[in-house]
């Protein structure tokens, strides 16, 4: 079922249909179902003339809040298994959340290949995370699938979600949230939760993977190798 439906989006079509037999799509109002507006291409639809249905889009946006939820708890089984929901509601987020999750090994078998398809539909269907994972899958490779990188992956999260629950995590970097709390400086960044390091490698700018006879030492993909946040440039805030 996972590769059906994978299938079934990169080719654009959706494979699967409602109890009713009612496919889950319905004509962009914005364009009329032309996928452009004047000459350019509408960017509700994104070309194609039909979006979701409203009751799909709301089903796969909370299957896929709750399975973020799961995660920063540490349940990694009942997170996997929303994020399968999510995507069943074509939910990019969610698909790119199932890819990170195949990644690190969270709540199933680390599977690259299923993971980089995962990415792949979520970024040809226009969502810009799953983007950032195939430029770092590209330039660095696959994330080490250990306890500590799992664990870094979640602590992210949670720090991303602390300050809005309607912010959401890629799978691979931060978007910020330029109305967390106020400081003397400016607005308290919630990429790092206003201490201007990198959440990923810890301010470190990368971090050890250990083997059974040798060590190498990861550059950080998500701070460029500095140690900095991202969002605030390492500031801790946001003017």
């Amino acid at each position: 079922m996972l590769k059906q439906i994978l299938l079934g989006l990169l080719l654009l079509y959706p494979p699967m249909v409602t109890a009713q037999n009612v496919p889950p799509t319905t004509k962009c109002l914005a364009c009329f179902g032309r996928g452009k507006i004047g000459y350019g291409i509408c960017p509700f639809c994104k070309g194609k003339g039909v979006v979701l249905k409203a009751e799909f889009k709301i089903n796969g946006e909370v299957a896929c809040f709750k399975g973020k939820l799961k995660l920063t708890e540490g349940d990694y089984q009942a997170a996997y298994e929303k994020f399968e929901e999510a995507m069943e509601y074509y939910n990019l987020e969610g698909i790119t959340f199932l890819g990170a999750c195949l990644e690190l090994g969270m709540g199933s078998h680390v599977n690259q290949e299923m993971a980089l398809k995962c990415y792949q539909v979520a970024a040809e269907n226009g969502d810009p995370d799953a983007k950032v994972a195939l430029s770092r899958i590209r330039s660095s490779g696959f994330w080490p699938a250990t306890p500590e990188m799992r664990k870094q992956f979640c602590d992210a999260l949670n720090a991303q979600m602390h300050g809005s629950a309607g912010v959401t995590v890629p799978a691979n970097g931060y978007q910020g949230n330029d109305n967390a709390g106020i400081t003397s400086n400016g607005r308290r960044c919630s990429g790092c939760n206003g201490t201007g390091i990198c959440t990923m490698c810890q301010g470190k700018g990368g971090y050890w993977v250990h083997g059974i006879n040798s060590e190498k030492w990861i550059e950080c993909s998500q701070c460029y190798r500095d140690g900095k946040c991202r969002v605030c440039d390492g500031k801790g805030y946001i003017k």
